[in-house]
């Protein structure tokens, strides 16, 4: 089941921490840089953050979540993570999660995300969904972020 997540509920915010974790050090691990800012952040990061998240529960238990900034007036969806909890890779969860917000905010014809360009799993979901990459960025000696992009038909 997804929904939406409260930021301003401090317990919310330490669930989603303590999911991102170990899902962003399986990140850390495949581009070989361990000093990535969501494994530095805390809930009171997420508290203050803009982005709103959905996230996606299993028996009661936060089990991944994807989190937004919508620019509407630009048409610009950025999505900002996409995070699946490593106990549940590879069971549809990022799939479901990704069309789901794809499709509530539906309006924006540009959708943007970033990922590392050695998480060739999370890079294979998004060129599933029509994204295609533009842009890549050196963030530190050999680790490379790649740009992705899907542009689309207002409504689509």
């Amino acid at each position: 089941m997804i929904q939406p997540l409260c930021t301003s509920d401090q317990s919310v915010c330490e669930r989603i921490i303590n999911l991102q974790l170990p899902a962003y050090e399986v990140e850390a691990e495949l581009l070989g840089f361990k000093d990535i800012p969501p494994l530095n952040e805390s809930a009171e990061d997420i508290q203050d953050s803009e982005e709103l998240y959905y996230g996606y529960h299993v028996e009661g238990h936060l089990v991944g979540f994807v989190s937004i900034e919508d620019d509407e007036t630009a048409g610009v969806l950025d999505i900002t993570r996409l995070v699946v909890h490593p106990t549940y890779f590879r069971t549809g969860i990022g799939t479901t999660l990704l069309q789901y917000v794809l499709g509530l905010h539906n309006n924006q014809t540009k959708v943007r995300v970033m990922t590392g360009k050695m998480n060739i799993p999370a890079i294979a979901l998004y060129e599933k969904f029509g994204f295609k990459a533009y842009e890549e960025i050196e963030v530190a000696p050999n680790v490379l972020l790649i740009s992705m992009e899907l542009i689309r038909n207002k409504g689509q």
